[in-house]
């Protein structure tokens, strides 16, 4: 599990016998990073100040809200629960930008006037005091999210009996992450190394000096390509029908090469050959779709998207060959990119695209 600033990413794996690493379940998480408990905590922190005073605060006194960030991140890291309360320091350049910019003269009576904050949180020899609880209130929705996708991961059939889980990423240092982590969890190992956040960047060092260090992947998405198969009115839709060369054709069918939650070896390479249908036009686009259903029937419903786009120049060949022009359109899966061939039979040329594996 990679827990970072701005989100957190689950993978599932299993050790093979000759060492290396099989997939077996594709990559899913979402926002919980470390940075949406710091947007908590600058959301509480603006309810207090109020907008106009935060942003010239921000703005101006940009040392001092560095300071006050870092010792917010500080105390994001280290925090446990503990019955004994938790303590900020605030800039003392605030009570200036205060003073010009309220009705009040101090950071202390902005406190006690407003509505929004509960009055257990109070103000004491320039450091903002908050019970134990009321600090672990920036931390609940994220944790609580990380935790809830988990539990439902962990109902599906190929992740159930795992039994260890790795944290790295710089928020997986945050000691109340680890500790719910291990309540949540109590029937399984949460591993959790030292400087989580370097073991990121090692690995990708580590992973740099072997050869597939990954076995088999798990394909995240449904991909494919445009086809144009000749109109069935009992299988395709009147509104997709179009005439191509004197051919009544489906526009904007979904070709699949390999379906989501499928397993793929690196080098895994599927392949079509078609026929260029438009020899008039100078670029020949080959565009590979992403899909989130398994079964996508067109490459324009709202759950496909565009992943890499690979243009064919025709311009120096005569309309001649263009006409019984064949196009051979290769992906190749299973490794970190996924690539994008086509070769083109008059001329022998080959073209090709990359785009990385899984992240679109």
């Amino acid at each position: 599990m990679f827990l970072t600033g701005g989100t957190a990413d689950i993978t599932v794996h299993a050790r093979t016998d000759n060492g290396k690493l099989k997939e077996v379940y594709p990559a899913s998480g979402g926002s919980w990073g470390g940075k949406d408990v710091e947007e908590n905590f600058l959301e509480f922190f603006q309810d207090i100040v109020g907008k106009k005073v935060f942003d010239i605060f921000k703005k101006d006194e940009m040392e001092d809200y560095m300071d006050l960030m870092r010792d917010f991140e500080n105390l994001k890291r280290s925090f446990v629960r503990t019955s004994t309360n938790v303590s900020l320091r605030i800039p003392v350049a605030l009570n200036d930008i205060i003073e010009v910019h309220t009705n009040y003269t101090s950071f202390r009576q902005l406190l006690g006037a407003s509505k929004n904050v509960s009055k257990d949180i109070t103000f004491e020899k320039g450091k903002l005091i908050f019970p134990s609880q009321k600090f672990e209130a920036f931390f609940h929705p994220v944790v609580q999210g990380i935790l809830q996708h988990l539990e439902n991961l962990f109902r599906n059939e190929k992740v159930k009996n795992v039994d260890k889980i790795l944290m790295v990423g710089g928020f997986s240092d945050c000691k109340l992450v680890q500790d719910s982590m291990r309540e949540a969890f109590r029937n399984k190992t949460v591993i959790t190394p030292n400087e989580a956040g370097l073991i990121v960047l090692k690995g990708a060092v580590y992973f740099g000096h072997l050869t597939e260090p990954i076995s088999v992947r798990v394909s995240r998405y449904t991909y494919g390509i445009q086809s144009w198969p000749e109109f069935d009115p009992a299988v395709h839709p009147k509104n997709k029908m179009t005439v191509v060369n004197g051919v009544k054709r489906c526009r904007d069918v979904f070709f699949k090469f390999v379906t989501r939650g499928e397993e793929v070896t690196p080098g895994h390479r599927m392949s079509q050959t078609f026929q260029v249908l438009k020899p008039d036009e100078d670029t020949l686009e080959c565009i590979v779709y992403a899909s989130d259903e398994e079964d996508p029937k067109f490459v324009d419903s709202p759950d496909c998207r565009t992943v890499m786009k690979l243009s064919i120049p025709l311009q120096a060949l005569s309309l001649n060959s263009r006409m019984n022009m064949e196009i051979e359109e290769s992906l190749i899966f299973g490794e970190t990119e996924l690539k994008c061939y086509a070769k083109e039979y008059n001329t022998g040329k080959d073209f090709e695209v990359k785009s990385f594996f899984g992240s679109h």
